[in-house]
């Protein structure tokens, strides 16, 4: 099932640690993309006439965006924003649906930790946010293999560039048109087996093949030969 996930932050009640919450479960459900907004509290709504009473201080000029709560100050909305943009760049614009969970199981870690450790990662790179997707996969690519040698799982790389690159070549070929032509290390009907949603079990299992294969689109979706 293909279907979109939007959350939103800064209602009432909220804080940074319910948000992260909420993140973790909206992504373990494996949502094709997730949009975030921030609580815009507009004339006219109850929740504006309320506003006092719930403790909501809003920006009082369109689009009317909580500024701080009672749960939430406005350093936190700000942090929860830098996850929510770390999210949209990584997870939606990255197309990352296929493995992003098998990545995160691997690493040990929770979507909101990694993202938040994301959210670090092109802050200090100073990375636009947008771009066109092959760029965006270099940047994933770049960050995966820094946070796989920092819990030491190296050895999980080559199984998972393998699985990053050639569902990125696929999610190209359908939505761009465009052609792809790959090296990888093992397979690629291996890598696109169940057996390589686990990333460990994969690597102990599976053959190391090197090859080369084109990803290109065709009349009914994209296909792919190995050269």
């Amino acid at each position: 099932l293909v279907f979109g996930f939007d959350l939103m932050y800064g209602l009432p009640g909220d804080s940074l640690t319910s948000f992260k919450a909420s993140l973790d479960f909206a992504l373990a459900l494996y949502p094709n993309n997730v949009e975030i907004f921030r609580l815009s509290v507009l004339p006219g709504t109850d929740l504006f006439d309320k506003a006092a009473d719930l403790a909501l201080v809003c920006n009082p000029r369109p689009p009317y965006q909580v500024i701080k709560t009672d749960s939430c100050s406005e350093q936190e909305l700000s942090r929860i924003q830098n996850l929510a943009e770390a999210c949209d760049l990584f997870y939606t614009q990255g197309r990352a649906v296929s493995w992003f969970l098998s990545a995160l199981q691997a690493l040990r870690l929770k979507p909101s930790q990694f993202l938040q450790d994301f959210a670090l990662f092109i802050s200090a790179k100073n990375i636009k946010k947008n771009t066109r997707h092959f760029d965006i996969e270099e940047i994933q690519l770049e960050f995966l293999k820094e946070k796989f040698q920092e819990k030491k799982k190296a050895f999980l790389l080559p199984a998972l560039i393998d699985v990053v690159k050639l569902n990125g070549a696929f999610t190209r070929a359908l939505a761009e048109g465009e052609e792809t032509r790959l090296q990888l290390s093992y397979h690629p009907e291996d890598v696109l087996s169940s057996d390589a949603l686990d990333l460990e079990f994969f690597t102990e299992n599976a053959c190391m093949e090197h090859c080369y294969v084109r990803i290109f689109p065709g009349p009914e979706g994209p296909k792919l030969s190995v050269e």
